[in-house]
């Protein structure tokens, strides 16, 4: 009898999270719809990080405006962003402006010269909503059959609202990854979002993303002109020889740095007879330690006699950062030398973003940089430090 009981409650146990499971399925299609029936939007947007490696929550807040446009293949659409401390900018799907108000002036980004890192290098970058220019992202999460529960009920910022969860798989970076999706009732419109991730398994990190005082209203056909910028800033166009990475072929400056594995020794490279890689990164920036983890694997791939690598770090370079170092690196451990450097040496290696990469073969010639961190950058590596053994 108590084996027939306990069976009953366990199907009911299971009934109750399929249904809660398929609920929230429902749910974030209904979601997927809304933003898929409104090309235009215009919000207030406001986001929090927080990280146990900042010591403080990092808070943004500003005025968005977007107009998707399926076509568009680098952004989704139309976009404008403000903050507070930060100016605005703005893309029309063919220029992207970033304008200073203190100055005076505005940068125009030309077509193939980092226009994403304009406006998503900026401090607004996190003001804006992607999923609405690009809803098919959250139609993969339902179709890789991704866990989707409806957790029920509640009020957040005044809103009678349905809250969603989306539990996402481990991957090598990051584990219990959760995101919570807060969907007013009036308007199925999902007005609240927040991540926790757990990074390199003690690492979580937090984030929240809302917006308020929307509108679906069409915007002016001048949203996006250049007639935003004031007739009496100045506007030059951010040319592409400042960008420049140094070429290939180009002998690889050598350097000096305090040796942080070492006590702080000074040391210098040696490039002559060693395949390198250099990783420009710093304490703070978020790529950074996802760049971390894949070297750390490089690593485990390619023995030290084969390849050396060398972490470079001009901006933690002081006595503030130093000390914070220490528990980056318990929670992101580099396994390789670590050079902290002067912002000459960033300089002479024409890094402006973080992180940046660059191989050096044998004769001490760089063959291969790059910019930022993406799933194919393990792969890409690979390749080309095999090329330079069998050399």
């Amino acid at each position: 009898m108590i084996k027939i009981i306990l069976m009953v409650l366990l199907m009911s146990v299971i009934s109750l999270v399929t249904l809660g499971q398929n609920k929230g399925v429902e749910l974030l299609n209904v979601c997927i719809k809304k933003i898929e029936s409104e090309k235009h939007i215009t919000y207030h947007a406001s986001y929090r990080e927080k990280s146990v490696l900042v010591s403080d929550t990092v808070k943004r807040n500003g005025l968005v405006k977007l107009r998707r446009d399926e076509q568009d293949t680098r952004f989704g659409g139309y976009v404008w962003v403000t903050s507070v401390d930060s100016g605005f900018a703005f893309y029309d799907l063919y220029y992207t402006y970033f304008v200073h108000p203190k100055q005076k002036e505005a940068i125009i980004f030309v077509p193939g010269v980092l226009q994403e890192w304009a406006i998503h290098g900026s401090q607004s970058r996190d003001l804006i909503w992607r999923d609405f220019l690009a809803p098919e992202n959250w139609k993969r999460i339902i179709e890789k059959g991704t866990e989707i529960i409806l957790l029920g009920d509640t009020v957040v910022k005044n809103k009678e609202s349905w809250n969603i969860q989306i539990r996402f798989p481990d991957n090598n970076l990051a584990t219990n990854r959760i995101k919570n999706i807060y969907i007013n009732k009036k308007d199925s419109v999902p007005f609240l979002i927040s991540n926790i991730d757990l990074y390199k398994q003690t690492t979580p990190e937090f984030s929240e993303f809302f917006i308020d005082s929307y509108s679906f209203e069409p915007l002016p056909p001048d949203a996006f002109e250049i007639s935003q910028i004031p007739d009496d800033y100045s506007i030059e166009e951010y040319h592409k020889r400042d960008l420049k990475l140094l070429d290939t072929l180009t002998t690889a400056p050598g350097f000096s740095g305090k040796a942080y594995k070492n006590k702080m020794a000074p040391d210098s490279t040696n490039f002559i007879g060693n395949v390198t890689i250099l990783d420009f990164w710093y304490r703070a920036c978020f790529p950074c330690m996802k760049g971390i983890a894949m070297l750390d694997s490089i690593g485990e791939k390619y023995p030290n006699n084969l390849i050396q690598i060398i972490s470079v770090n001009a901006y933690d370079n002081n006595e503030k950062g130093i000390s914070k170092l220490p528990k980056f690196l318990e929670y992101n451990p580099i396994h390789n030398p670590i050079f902290l450097v002067d912002d000459e040496v960033p300089k002479a290696y024409h890094v402006y973003a973080w992180p940046t990469f660059y191989i050096i073969n044998k004769e001490g010639k760089i063959v291969y940089s790059h910019i930022g961190w993406n799933e194919d950058l393990f792969n890409d590596l690979s390749k080309v430090i095999d090329k330079l053994l069998i050399k």
